[in-house]
């Protein structure tokens, strides 16, 4: 394995098959982080957000972003292109 991994199939950081405490698995690599569009879930997999407008987002459930991508607007957990009404 790569030093990067916890468990593996291969021999390079694209291989991870699960990651040391404290790292995320995304994409069969251990991150720092989750990336963007992405949550961890309870086994530190990167899960992808519902809305694909989401930064951020607590689950991959309906009304679950806590951010939103350049150019939309949080409103009840969802990303909008504009903000309501008031």
């Amino acid at each position: 394995c790569d030093s990067s991994c916890a468990t593996c199939n291969g021999a390079t950081n694209t291989d991870c098959l699960s990651c040391p405490n404290l790292k995320f698995l995304f994409q069969k690599q251990c991150l720092d982080n989750c990336p963007i569009g992405t949550f961890p879930d309870a086994n530190r997999i990167c899960q992808s957000c519902s809305d694909v407008q989401c930064a951020a987002c607590s689950n991959s459930g309906l009304n679950s972003c806590t951010s939103c991508r350049v150019g939309s607007f949080l409103f009840n957990g969802q990303c909008t292109a504009n903000c309501p009404q008031g």
